[in-house]
């Protein structure tokens, strides 16, 4: 008979069966509830933390094979902090992730970033009253419905001041709007924006005290480039505002690394939907392609595609995106067309090959830097792609994913696992109280 286990050891095995039996009946019940598969309701919580922002793998660990590795680090702080935790429970999730491929994800409404990837929504922004003790006089909000622009379009930004007792929109004084250019070339001033509460294009509605801002970049002009600034300077007198500064960050692309022709091509292979989208790449260089497929009918959506690939220079390329069978299974999909929707892009402006990054890394070279913005964006697309064909549910394949870097990354995290239950003394066939 294996020797048993110390009380403490008892209840922490009891802890853990009992984290990860609460983790799984947590996504199923939920998922019953809201007709979702535990791998979507997951899907959304991740997102949710990271805001819709992809994992950089570059932020992973890497093992001597060259597969990515979870930050076991990270994981080993929660440990401490609870027993529910543990790389039984981590094992389920990456089980839950890999139900479909990395580059092929669920998308539901609560998923707003995605749905809307360019909106700038700013929550308040609190405004001191000057030798006080944190006393609030009031707030600004920015707003905007393109967070990047490229070559000559204007970027577009609403202002709007709070007060803070009653919360009403109260009318600033604008003193000045000037644009900055990116960190990289120092924040020089390279402009100034148009503004007003009239009524006149692009504003809204007049005298609705929200001030409508914009500033239409020079086609070509290399300052006009990157990450830059509107800064805004008022003052709010029927509150007593003293002078204040309000900051506007969007990202500008004077010179576009490649644009989407407008053609498309849709075909199912494997038990998936693929619609490949022509591109005419004018830069080569890394790429991160992005898109949205809903139902044509209802509006629901269904994927989130997140391909990043290295680009030649060429015309009429095509960017095949995929849309992955045991999604359409588990969203609820029964038959129609679908639109592709929110097809974006942009170029990572690399100082090196990274298709020659792991050898440069194993080599002992150094990492070059850039003084240049890192994003180069492609003009958005002038209209949604709805599918010729409509498809039905028989034609996708409910199989999950089972590509090869699912089972790598399933076998580090079972060796992980392993040694983590070895150290604490216990092993995987191990029974409490035997």
């Amino acid at each position: 008979m294996k020797k048993y286990f110390s009380k403490k050891r008892i209840l922490a095995g009891i802890g853990s069966i009992f984290g990860l039996w609460l983790l799984v009946y947590f996504l199923f019940f939920f998922s019953t509830k809201e007709k979702e598969h535990p791998a979507v309701q997951m899907e959304e919580e991740r997102l949710f933390q990271e805001k819709g922002i992809p994992s950089d793998s570059s932020k992973s660990f890497w093992d001597s094979t060259g597969i990515p590795k979870p930050d076991f680090i990270g994981m080993e702080k929660l440990i401490q902090k609870s027993e529910v935790a543990t790389p039984s429970v981590l094992f389920t999730e990456y089980q839950l992730y890999y139900r479909y491929p990395p580059e092929s994800r669920p998308l539901t409404k609560k998923m707003v970033d995605l749905l809307d990837p360019f909106k700038v929504m700013q929550e308040k922004t609190p405004i001191f009253k000057p030798d006080t003790e944190g006393e609030i006089q009031g707030y600004f909000s920015w707003h905007s419905s393109a967070y990047m622009v490229t070559e000559d379009k204007p970027a577009i930004a609403w202002l709007e001041v709070l007060d803070a007792k009653t919360d009403e929109r109260v009318r600033p004084r604008i003193l000045s709007a000037e644009i900055y250019s990116d960190s990289v070339y120092g924040e020089k001033l390279i402009g100034t924006a148009d503004y007003n509460d009239s009524g006149s294009a692009p504003d809204r509605e007049s005298n609705d005290h929200i001030y409508t801002f914009s500033w239409r970049p020079r086609g070509g002009e290399k300052l006009h480039g990157g990450e830059l600034s509107m800064k805004v300077r008022f003052d709010a007198p029927s509150i007593k505002l003293k002078e204040t500064e309000a900051s506007f960050s969007f990202n500008s692309t004077p010179t576009i690394p490649a644009k989407f022709t407008g053609n498309y091509h849709e075909y199912v292979e494997n038990g998936s939907l693929y619609i490949a989208a022509e591109i005419d790449i004018y830069k080569a260089g890394q790429y991160i392609i992005e898109g949205n497929l809903f139902d044509k009918e209802t509006g629901t959506p269904y994927h989130w595609v997140y391909l990043r690939k290295y680009l030649e220079r060429g015309t009429s390329q095509k960017i095949a995106l995929p849309f992955f069978g045991a999604i359409f299974h588990d969203r609820g999909f029964e038959e129609g067309r679908f639109v592709l929707g929110n097809l974006r892009g942009h170029r990572m402006n690399l100082p090196y090959d990274p298709r020659k990054l792991k050898e440069m890394l194993a080599k002992g070279q150094e990492i070059p830097t850039t003084s240049e913005p890192l994003q180069e964006w492609i003009p958005l697309p002038t209209e949604s792609y709805t599918t010729l064909n409509s498809y039905n549910i028989v034609q996708f394949s409910p199989l999950e994913y089972q590509g090869q870097d699912k089972k790598d990354r399933l076998r580090v995290i079972q060796e992980y696992a392993s040694d983590w239950e070895k150290t604490r003394g216990a092993g995987p066939d191990t029974n409490i109280g035997d």
